[in-house]
């Protein structure tokens, strides 16, 4: 028999008259102690009352708005499988085809996987090439602002320059441009406290 008095799980042993080998000492402690005993009737009591409470059934779309207010969490791998499962046509004549065209893009890009690694060279001439002409469309883009800011004298030496002549030009045209901004925002500001 128990020394202390009964604990939460002991008291819902005894409401419930569960049987087994820990139960007849439960009993004996509750038979001789009166708080363990009230504290089993008022158990009981509180059961009974809650079996015969009537039934009240929710509202219509109950389900609905509690679970639109629910945010369930979803791992990025179901997240995947499931727009992958989206994707995917039903068993049919599309299902057919999209395999068919997966089939060729998957051969197509094999074959120009290989058509690049045999051909590096060509590849290298190509972003060369590539490379070439778009310093030759900043040059120009250069000279163009820096004739548009400064005139033609400046533009004119912006080709022996090279690149980082276009680069230096490019900066210190919106750097001007910048420093501008910046003169009119404190005349306008010397403008706004001198009406106050």
């Amino acid at each position: 028999m128990p020394t202390r008095h009964l604990l939460p799980e002991e008291i819902a042993l005894l409401v419930d008259d569960e049987e087994g080998f820990g139960i007849a000492p439960l009993r004996e402690h509750e038979a001789s102690c009166a708080l363990c005993r009230e504290r089993v009737e008022t158990e009981r009591a509180l059961i009974e009352l809650i079996e015969h409470l009537p039934y009240a059934a929710p509202s219509a779309g109950f389900q609905d708005r509690v679970l639109r207010e629910v945010q369930i969490f979803e791992p990025w791998h179901v997240a995947a499988m499931d727009t992958v499962r989206r994707l995917v046509p039903p068993p049919g004549p599309w299902r057919v085809v999209a395999s068919a065209g997966l089939v060729g893009a998957a051969c197509s890009m094999t074959a120009i996987v290989l058509w690049v690694s045999l051909r590096l060279d060509t590849v290298l001439y190509v972003t060369q090439a590539g490379l070439e002409r778009a310093q030759s469309a900043l040059i120009s883009g250069a000279a163009a602002a820096v004739t548009f800011a400064f005139g033609d004298t400046v533009a004119a030496a912006l080709p022996t320059a090279g690149a980082w002549g276009a680069v230096v030009a490019l900066a210190t045209v919106l750097g001007s441009i910048g420093l501008a901004g910046l003169g009119l925002r404190s005349l306008a500001a010397r403008r706004v406290r001198g009406e106050r």
